[in-house]
């Protein structure tokens, strides 16, 4: 989940490359929305990244309250191009599993997403 479309443009395309199924959204509610609909599918997302700032919608800690209160279970990475956002250093205290700073390097995504769902089947679907 990203408010840029350039962003998730090229976080899809790299994600593709490395395999994955991925889904898109603009803010928190349309990530929500897509997550729960994918678990009652039974095709649920192996892992979901989310941006920390959205300023015209719900951003990426909202999202994973609300994300959590649906599945407590849920894998979710916290993406931000702001170094210096506490949220990024102490990602584990606000509930996420792990960290990918903006602009993404192709390395640091795939060792990522590879540490989060490890413990998960090799058809991984990924909603950013």
């Amino acid at each position: 989940m990203d408010d840029e479309a350039q962003v998730r443009t090229i976080a899809e395309r790299l994600l593709t490359y490395f395999g994955y199924q991925v889904s898109l959204a603009k803010d928190g509610a349309e990530a929500l929305s897509l997550y729960q609909e994918a678990f009652r599918s039974h095709a649920p997302f192996g892992a979901t990244i989310l941006d920390i700032t959205v300023p015209a919608g719900m951003g990426g800690i909202e999202c994973m309250r609300k994300l959590r209160e649906f599945d407590p279970e849920v894998k979710v990475i916290v993406s931000s191009g702001y170094a210096t956002d506490p949220v990024m250093h102490d990602f584990k205290q606000y509930g996420f599993k792990d960290v990918v700073m903006k602009p993404y390097e192709v390395e640091e995504m795939s060792a990522t997403l590879f540490r989060v769902t490890t413990e998960l089947t090799p058809a991984v679907r990924v909603t950013l």
